[in-house]
């Protein structure tokens, strides 16, 4: 299975290719890109490194962020806003049994 953003391609695997200490993956990729020159059709394939979150719930990953047992004591409106910024580019899959939803976040998190 891949997961492709664009025209840059991953492997989705359980473990990342590097585990990076402060709680990001990186992950080998390529990226390709068909251009049209004077010869004719050249395909361009280079390798890539990209650093990612890791897959896990949100919950967990808001904890880590956020250095708080939310589930335990709950969010301020100041952990709040700090949540807004941490998730702010992230792409979230919701599941609920056979619906899955994909939402990137944006700039407004309500």
């Amino acid at each position: 299975m891949t997961h492709c953003e664009g025209s840059l391609f991953y492997r989705d695997q359980s473990k990342p290719d590097v585990r990076l200490p402060d709680g990001f993956e990186l992950r080998l990729g390529f990226f390709q890109a068909l251009c049209l020159t004077q010869s004719g059709l050249t395909l361009n394939l280079q390798t890539t490194l990209t650093k990612f979150y890791p897959d896990m719930e949100i919950i967990d990953f808001l904890e880590i962020h956020l250095k708080k047992d939310i589930r335990k004591y709950g969010m301020t409106t100041n952990d709040y806003e700090k949540a807004k910024t941490v998730l702010n580019g992230c792409k979230i899959t919701t599941k609920q049994s056979n619906y899955t939803q994909v939402k990137k976040e944006r700039e407004k998190i309500n």
